[in-house]
């Protein structure tokens, strides 16, 4: 056998790894990154939580039956977020 065929004999024999301690930090670390970037993702959803001022411009546009009246959003002023539907 030649030196080179030796060698990669050698490299495939070779069946060590990645040292346990090092192999769960890194599992961790992964972890710990992936939360972190699904929570950010998913808080972005919610909309501003705090104080917002909206207003809306209503028109009545009559009656449906006598149970509730039948309104039309004519302009809205502001930032609405999903906070703000009710």
């Amino acid at each position: 056998m030649t030196k080179i065929s030796k060698k990669i004999g050698k490299m495939w024999k070779d069946t060590t790894g990645v040292s346990p301690i090092i192999a769960v930090i890194l599992m961790v670390a992964i972890t710990v990154v992936l939360a972190a970037t699904i929570y950010v993702w998913v808080s972005g959803f919610g909309g501003s939580s705090g104080g917002t001022n909206v207003a809306l411009t209503l028109k009545q546009t009559g009656h449906k039956d006598d149970t509730y009246l039948n309104y039309t959003v004519q302009s809205v002023s502001g930032n609405p977020g999903y906070d703000s539907l009710k």
